[in-house]
C-alpha cells in the first residue's frame, strides 16, 4: 500500500468515526442543545460550569420562567418550593460575576422571564478574576465531543447505575445530603469567628472589586429590563460571624443596594427580622453556607415575599423592614 493510499483510508476512517461520534451525541443530547428541549427532564452531568452554561441556551428558557443566579451560598435552594413559578438554579459554587453574566445573556436571548432572582454574596463581587475557561461558546461546539462531554456521559451512567448519588435534580439545585449536626456546624461557625477576629484575607473579606461590581451591575440592569419581578435577596449570616463583620455587611450593603431601583424587591435575610433564624445553627453548615433545614426555609420565605399583594406593580421591600 502506496503511502498516499494509506492516509487516505486513513482520512476517511477519521472522518467515519468523526461522524458516529457527532451523530451519536446530537441523538443523546445531554445538554438540550440540538433539538427541543421542552418538557425534557435534564439534570447536571459533569462540571457545573459547563452543565449550566449549556443549559441556559435551550433547556432552561424553554422550560422555566425564572432563574435563580448566585454563588455556592444559593446553589443549595430548592427552588421547586416556589410555587407558581418554575425557577432554575443556576447558581454555581464558587462562582462570581464572570460566571453569572454567560448565563443571563444565554437565556435573556431566548426570552424574558417571570421572576430573576439573585443572591447577593460577597463572592460574586471580590474579586474579577475568570475562573475557568468552561462557559465560552467553544463549549457549544465541545457538546458534540469534547473530554468534558465524555465526562459527562461518565457522570450520568453512574448515577444511573446508582453507582454515585446524583448531586443535582433537574432544576438545577445542589443536593448537600443530610444536614450536619448542629455541634458540628457551631464548630465551623466558631472558627471562621477566630479566623476574621485573626484578620484571614479570605474569610469575612467584604473587598468590592470596581470592574466585578460594574458588572454586577450589568446584571442586575439586565436582568430588570427582561423580568416582570426582580427579586435581590442577601443571604443570611450566622449570627456570631455577623456580629464581628456587621459593620463590614453594612457598608458592602449600602453599595450594592446603589444598584437597585424602586420597584426591586429587595431582601435581607441579615436584618432583625431574622435574627432567630440566624442564632439557630441548624440552619447552617458552616460559616457561610445553608444547611438543607436552612435553605429550604429561606427558599420559602422568598416565595411568600414575592406572593405577596401589591407586588405585581414591582413595589420594592427595603431590606431593614422585611416582615417575617
Amino acid at each position: 500500500m502506496t503511502s498516499k493510499r494509506f492516509l487516505a483510508y486513513f482520512a476517511m476512517g477519521l472522518a467515519a468515526v468523526a461522524t458516529v461520534t457527532i451523530s451519536f451525541n446530537l441523538y443523546m443530547d445531554i445538554f438540550g442543545l440540538f433539538r427541543s428541549a421542552r418538557s425534557r427532564t435534564i439534570s447536571v452531568y459533569g462540571e457545573e460550569r459547563i452543565a449550566k452554561y449549556l443549559h441556559s441556551f435551550r433547556y432552561i428558557p424553554e422550560n422555566f420562567d425564572g432563574v435563580l443566579l448566585g454563588s455556592s451560598v444559593s446553589d443549595n435552594l430548592d427552588t421547586r418550593i416556589l410555587s407558581g413559578y418554575r425557577i432554575y438554579n443556576a447558581s454555581i459554587d464558587g462562582g462570581n460575576v464572570l460566571d453569572l453574566k454567560p448565563l443571563e445573556e444565554n437565556i435573556y436571548h431566548k426570552r424574558d422571564l417571570r421572576l430573576t432572582i439573585i443572591c447577593i454574596h460577597r463572592y460574586l463581587t471580590n474579586d474579577h478574576n475568570k475562573r475557568t475557561d468552561f462557559m465560552t461558546p467553544k463549549q457549544y461546539w465541545g457538546a458534540l465531543g469534547s473530554p468534558q462531554l465524555l465526562t459527562a456521559y461518565v457522570s450520568r451512567m453512574a448515577i444511573q447505575r446508582g453507582l454515585v448519588r446524583g448531586l443535582y435534580n433537574d432544576f438545577g439545585t445542589l443536593n448537600i445530603g443530610n444536614d450536619t449536626d448542629s455541634n458540628s456546624a457551631r464548630e465551623r461557625i466558631q472558627q471562621t469567628v477566630a479566623d476574621i477576629r485573626r484578620g484571614t484575607a479570605a474569610i469575612g473579606n467584604y473587598y468590592v472589586d470596581p470592574a466585578a461590581l460594574a458588572d454586577l451591575g450589568d446584571i442586575v440592569d439586565t436582568a430588570r429590563r427582561h423580568s416582570e419581578k426582580l427579586m435581590i435577596f442577601y443571604p443570611p449570616t450566622p449570627a456570631p460571624v455577623l456580629s464581628v463583620s456587621s459593620a463590614d455587611f453594612a457598608r458592602y450593603r449600602e453599595t450594592i443596594n446603589a444598584l437597585t431601583q424602586p420597584g426591586d424587591i429587595v431582601v435581607d435575610f441579615n436584618s432583625p427580622a431574622y435574627e432567630d433564624f440566624r442564632t439557630d445553627y441548624a440552619n447552617f453548615v458552616d460559616g457561610v453556607h445553608l444547611s438543607k433545614q436552612g435553605a429550604d426555609a429561606v427558599t420559602s420565605e422568598l416565595g411568600r415575599i414575592v406572593r405577596q399583594p401589591g407586588l405585581e406593580g414591582r413595589q420594592r421591600l427595603h431590606p431593614w423592614t422585611t416582615p417575617r
